[in-house]
């Protein structure tokens, strides 16, 4: 029994060793079935629809450490925005805009205690006190019902 014991050990060190020679051999072959599947591709899709495709990646890397760079640099900020306002391009920048979270946390509150809800809705927009208002007086008369 001892013999099978030591005979499985040495078989599960051997599957395990090559195992990682496997592993090892496709991260350093991956660089070559990249090329493989974009040849294949490009045979499928054309040229001009696969340069699209690597022009967007290239697009999208450039314009994300773009992005973060400026947003990490006040001063950069400051200067792509002045330029986007003289171009008329900042109108279009708007909706990738960052808006800041709420100040007033209310998930940790309690429904039944109406003075916390009262003091937490004094630091929202009016806006928003009457909209709360209404849901509130809404949601007590279907309760009534």
């Amino acid at each position: 029994m001892n013999t099978i014991d030591a005979h499985i050990t040495r078989l599960d060190g051997h599957i395990n060793r090559l195992d990682a020679r496997i592993n090892e051999l496709e991260a350093s072959l991956s660089p070559f079935i990249r090329i493989g599947n974009q040849i294949r591709l490009l045979r499928a899709q054309g040229v001009i629809v696969r340069t699209k495709a690597i022009t967007k990646k290239v697009v999208r890397l450039v314009m994300t450490r773009l992005v973060r760079l400026v947003g990490s640099h006040p001063r950069i900020k400051g200067l792509m925005i002045n330029i986007a306002k003289k171009t008329g391009l900042y109108n279009r920048f708007q909706r990738y805009r960052r808006v800041a979270k709420s100040p007033t946390n209310l998930t940790g509150l309690k429904v039944d205690s109406h003075e916390e809800i009262d003091q937490a809705l004094k630091d929202l927009p009016a806006e928003v006190r009457q909209s709360f208002k209404e849901l509130n007086a809404e949601i007590k008369k279907q309760e009534r019902q």
